[in-house]
């Protein structure tokens, strides 16, 4: 069983889904395709190696670029899991969580709705359990962009997902235009240009992802593969979601473990607060 995220919309039907997958015995995943994005490998094998140092903060814009008239109507409504705080904010938290294998423990969200759409951009900001400081800009209605810094002591990585060269590392006492951190993240262009043009025919960086997390899927039928993404990944993320609501609403920082049952939301798209969920 494949599921695309957000997993449900509650944590009830979430520990019900765990639940009847554990009993079923089958093999059950929830489809965060930017795990299998290369960069986002490369970003995390980056860490693990320690190459950044101590990560200190990660900064992330993650914005679709899509039309008010091409948006279905749910996705534009935040009690339905639309809005950029949900529908694109699940994958922000759950890479957080997949980059640093640490748990977010405190999150504060700021947005700004309209007639049209829920939450049509937002900032949110969160903490890890050991002070990492993470920060994400979202938004369904802005022009495109899929972009992350990571920052550690020793040095700074930037992600560029929608670029197959978008891997470049600026080592603390440098800038990103010296000429050597030019000439270093060439190598990456020069490396990875056949690749990428033999991608582009099959819808390129985006498109890889998701055949990566397809193939990975089967692999977990017929080989017993473990699932690399499992559904208490999906009620973490869910979990940080409903937490980042609920901070939308109330105006303060909420610690993820006194996130709601549901989501959240401000009435009528004219900054009617729901008080009766506060």
């Amino acid at each position: 069983m494949l599921i695309e995220k957000p997993l449900v919309s509650t944590l009830e039907e979430a520990d019900q889904l765990i639940d009847r997958a554990v009993k079923a015995g089958k093999k059950a995943m929830v489809g965060f395709n930017k795990r299998w994005h290369h960069l986002v490998n490369q970003g995390r094998e980056t860490i693990e190696k320690g190459l950044l140092g101590p990560v200190s903060v990660i900064s992330c814009v993650y914005t679709t670029g899509h039309t008010i008239d091409a948006l279905p109507e749910w996705r534009a409504q935040r009690e339905k899991g639309g809005g950029s705080l949900i529908e694109n904010g699940i994958h922000v938290y759950d890479l957080w969580h997949f980059l640093l294998q640490r748990n977010i423990v405190e999150v504060f969200a700021t947005t700004q709705s309209s007639e049209y759409c829920d939450d049509e951009f937002c900032v949110v900001t969160a903490r890890t359990s050991d002070g990492v400081i993470l920060n994400a800009v979202l938004s369904d209605l802005l022009p495109a962009r899929h972009d992350m810094t990571i920052l550690g002591r020793d040095c700074a990585l930037s992600l560029f997902l929608d670029r197959f060269d978008g891997y470049e590392l600026t080592p603390l006492g440098t800038c990103a235009g010296d000429i050597g951190n030019r000439l270093r993240n060439a190598r990456f262009f020069i490396k990875g240009l056949p690749n990428a043009i033999r991608q582009n025919y099959g819808g390129g960086q985006y498109n890889a992802s998701f055949k990566a997390q397809w193939q990975h899927f089967i692999d977990c039928i017929q080989r017993d593969v473990k699932v690399a993404c499992t559904l208490e990944d999906g009620r973490q993320a869910l979990k940080v979601a409903l937490a980042a609501a609920k901070s939308a609403v109330a105006g303060n920082f909420v610690n993820v473990h006194e996130a709601p049952e549901t989501i959240m939301y401000v009435a009528c798209n004219h900054g009617l607060i729901n008080e009766s969920l506060l």
